[in-house]
């Protein structure tokens, strides 16, 4: 037959000259495959072996994540300030894990590298009611070798949140108090539980203070304080632009209120240096120099007060000083002599009249002052807080200029909005976490809310360590229940 006219070889022909084996089959490809995965295997660890030897001089480049914060730069070459062999120092890592998994009953290299860090950082127990096992260790929260620049106090909310989302799970002891949850500031965020009263004891209310002349509207309240009413000394402190003597005392925020001076917090007020020049503690009326210092016991002011009025009988009658005292023999069976007698019953009575005195004029402030009795009796402490949130920090030097076109007392306003207007002297005049919203949160779509940071860490601290007063002394308190974080 002509080659022509051969028949052509069709699919079914062809299918059947492949071998139904042919994958099997290791052809050069995956020889060269096999080769360089083997060689890999082998010369990765000798090139990081090598690589490890010639960078000991660098500060062991090869086992760091980065360059630590600036407060640990000392320790930039000496990873045995920190790490221990064979031991995660976070618990939250692969090693950790398996480790875990291995032996979760007897864990001894749970936590041994906190010991390493409480030798610079000591400091209580988060909580007196948390769960040891739950407690991560230091570097999980605090996590380093992520640039110079970095904060160790920066945490992402998810490490306050796998806690705090869920609180009561989280606690080995009942809290007589409910449970507050919290996923974020401005969508599951308690009420600042701080701000719920106010726990002082003194009868003061802001708004007749911030009037002219200290005067309120009331009828019976008929007396303006001017500024020739005050010492010199006084007069010039409290006095406003433009203002003569005859002009009425205008108070303002910071006639009392002043910043400390890590210009976070403001310095307590002391009735010595913010009370003294307007409520002279005199014990008789008229009398500007008959004044008791301020803070004393009722026998030590009596003291005062027995001293004067004697001082002032003797220097009436020089006489005494001149009479000789006669001996007698029986001193259990003398009498007195009628002009001690005179005296005793003068001075008593002057004494009587200053603690009445006294008593009212306690009263304007001391709600406990008592009206009723001839004499005094000891007061309430004053209780006044110097650092109203709590459990939170707050610094007013950052906030000093919410609204800079507003005057001092207006950007005052912005928080203490009830200021200028309480006449309760129980009224706690800080706005509560809505107003924080108005900056503090996701920024809104027309711009006019949010904006500023509002994570956890903005606010709250670790460690029973909220605010700066009590973390000059973290260790007071830890693990007793009279001292909640």
């Amino acid at each position: 037959m002509d080659a022509k006219m051969k028949p052509p070889v069709t699919g079914k022909q062809r299918a059947v000259r492949i071998p139904f084996g042919y994958h099997h089959r290791r052809d050069d490809l995956s020889r060269w495959k096999s080769k360089l995965s083997l060689f890999a295997i082998i010369f990765t660890p000798v090139v990081w072996l090598c690589w490890s030897l010639m960078a000991r001089e660098q500060g062991n480049a090869p086992y760091s994540h980065g360059p630590l914060a600036i407060v640990h730069a000392t320790w930039e070459n000496k990873c045995e300030a920190c790490h221990l062999d064979f031991a995660p120092i976070r618990d939250d890592t692969w090693a950790a894990s398996l480790l875990n998994k291995w032996n979760p009953q007897s864990r001894p290299w749970d936590h041994l590298a906190d010991e390493k860090c409480e030798k610079c950082h000591p400091g209580p127990e988060h909580h007196f009611r948390q769960i040891a096992e739950e407690v991560p260790s230091c570097a999980s929260c605090h996590r380093d070798h992520n640039g110079k620049l970095a904060s160790l106090l920066r945490m992402d909310d998810q490490t306050c949140t796998v806690c705090h989302d869920g609180l009561a799970a989280h606690m080995k002891v009942a809290n007589p108090d409910p449970y507050k949850d919290v996923t974020r500031f401005d969508l599951v965020h308690p009420e600042f539980r701080s701000l719920k009263s106010d726990p002082g004891t003194i009868k003061f209310t802001h708004g007749r203070h911030l009037m002219k002349g200290l005067k309120s509207d009331k009828p019976e309240d008929k007396v303006s304080l001017k500024l020739e009413d005050l010492s010199k000394d006084d007069r010039e402190r409290y006095r406003r632009s433009g203002q003569t003597d005859a002009d009425l005392v205008q108070l303002d925020c910071v006639s009392c209120h002043q910043q400390d001076s890590a210009n976070q917090y403001m310095t307590p007020v002391t009735f010595e240096e913010n009370c003294r020049a307007c409520h002279a503690l005199t014990f008789e009326p008229g009398a500007e120099k008959k004044v008791v210092p301020h803070g004393l016991s009722p026998s030590a002011i009596r003291e005062i007060v027995e001293g004067t009025y004697l001082g002032e009988y003797v220097k009436d009658n020089p006489s005494l000083l001149q009479k000789k005292i006669e001996r007698l023999p029986v001193p259990s069976l003398t009498q007195p002599a009628s002009d001690s007698v005179e005296a005793k019953e003068w001075v008593n009575d002057r004494v009587s009249r200053a603690e009445r005195h006294l008593l009212t004029v306690c009263g304007h402030c001391h709600q406990d002052a008592p009206t009723g009795e001839p004499r005094l009796l000891p007061v309430k402490p004053a209780n006044i807080p110097q650092v109203w949130l709590q459990h939170a920090r707050f610094d007013h030097n950052s906030h000093r200029n919410v609204d800079p076109t507003k005057p001092a007392i207006e950007q005052c306003n912005v928080c203490h909005a009830k200021a200028t207007t309480s006449m309760n002297s129980q009224d706690v005049l800080i706005l509560g976490r809505e107003n924080c919203l108005e900056c503090h949160g996701p920024l809104s779509a027309d711009g006019k809310r949010g904006g500023a940071r509002a994570d956890c860490v903005e606010c709250h601290r670790y460690h029973r360590a909220d605010h700066s007063i009590r973390a000059a002394n973290p260790l007071k308190g830890q693990g007793s229940p009279e001292a909640k974080p």
